[in-house]
């Protein structure tokens, strides 16, 4: 019966230490850090578009967010998600996000935020400007004007109720764009309507305050003269800073 006594009270006091060893363990024990499920997504916006973050984590503690921008912190991104609206050529750049729990941090992948600044299409209402200097026969002149789209392909000169224009707008990359302008017009000195194609090359650098896009144009054209002119074709450059005002 001692012998029994003995050993049951040998059980417990291993049993109450095994216990205070676990007890002192979790007491000290560090949780794991979160884990990332679902890392942001590089994008490619339009101007003015809304970015929208978003990360997926895992954690047995809660956790807090904090998104960055080229690796300084936003002011008040603090939840999984982050949106920004009108995004502009200022934001494009580096984002990710720190998440902390009480296991320490983890920071997501770095994604990459492009944006388009020459628009995918001139839809109608987009107005566009000219300030440019052209060569024609040898001479160089200065010209300043704007025009206006009309219809899917149409465009018109506001000044000039006499032209008939249709064009073709094509970007190449998100600051690059060319386009095509094909028509004709009455000339009274002429005593007939001449005929033109402009080939431009659009390099759209920025957003004035006005939110037009500005951009660098240089090209080419040529006038088609009327019938029994000598020469019929007369082929001009130019160059110039240039601006569109899209319809919002």
């Amino acid at each position: 019966m001692i012998m029994r006594t003995l050993r049951l009270t040998c059980f417990f006091a291993l049993l109450f230490n095994f216990l205070g060893v676990v007890d002192g363990f979790a007491a000290t024990a560090k949780p794991a850090k979160a884990k990332i499920t679902l890392q942001p997504v590089k994008q490619t916006l339009e101007l003015w578009d809304t970015l929208t973050l978003t990360v997926g984590v895992s954690s047995t503690t809660m956790v807090s967010y904090q998104w960055r921008f080229n690796k300084t912190p936003i002011n008040g991104a603090n939840a999984a998600t982050y949106s920004l609206e009108e995004f502009t050529a200022a934001s494009a750049g580096k984002y990710d996000v720190v998440i902390t729990n009480d296991g320490g941090s983890v920071t997501s992948r770095t994604v990459v935020i492009s944006i388009n600044l020459a628009p995918a299409s001139l839809p109608v209402g987009t107005a566009l400007y000219d300030q440019i200097t052209g060569r024609i026969l040898k001479e160089t002149i200065e010209s300043d004007g704007s025009l206006l789209v009309t219809g899917a392909d149409t465009i018109t000169d506001p000044e000039d109720e006499t032209g008939n224009y249709s064009f073709k707008y094509k970007r190449i990359n998100s600051t690059h764009a060319t386009l095509v302008i094909t028509g004709d017009f009455y000339d009274a000195d002429f005593g007939g309507r001449i005929g033109t194609t402009v080939s431009y090359k659009l390099m759209f650098t920025g957003v004035a305050p006005e939110r037009e896009r500005e951009f660098k144009c240089s090209g080419k054209g040529v006038y088609i003269l009327p019938k029994g002119y000598k020469p019929a074709k007369i082929p001009f450059t130019f160059s110039g800073k240039t601006s569109i005002d899209l319809p919002e």
